[in-house]
């Protein structure tokens, strides 16, 4: 059975009802030089039945590809960035 992927990050577009583009940012190191260096995704997810805000945190899971972008559905975290 397949485990359903989920990340958190932060919502940082609304362009309409339905979708969310959420930020995720990972903190990394290099493995040979040991410099740590901030890496940056946007994934374009589902809104359905709740209400998202720029600037909250929410997590996103993986799911059935709802158009060309979106492939993640909103989960909504109780607390704001």
């Amino acid at each position: 059975m397949k485990t359903i992927r989920t990340k958190q990050g932060v919502v940082i577009r609304v362009p309409n009802a339905s979708t969310a583009v959420v930020e995720i940012t990972e903190l990394l190191s290099h493995p040979k030089y040991i410099k740590r260096y901030k890496r940056r995704k946007r994934f374009h997810a589902q809104v359905s039945g709740v209400a998202v805000q720029v600037g909250q945190k929410v997590t996103i899971r993986e799911s059935r590809p709802h158009s060309k972008l979106k492939h993640w559905t909103v989960k909504v975290d109780s607390k704001k960035v």
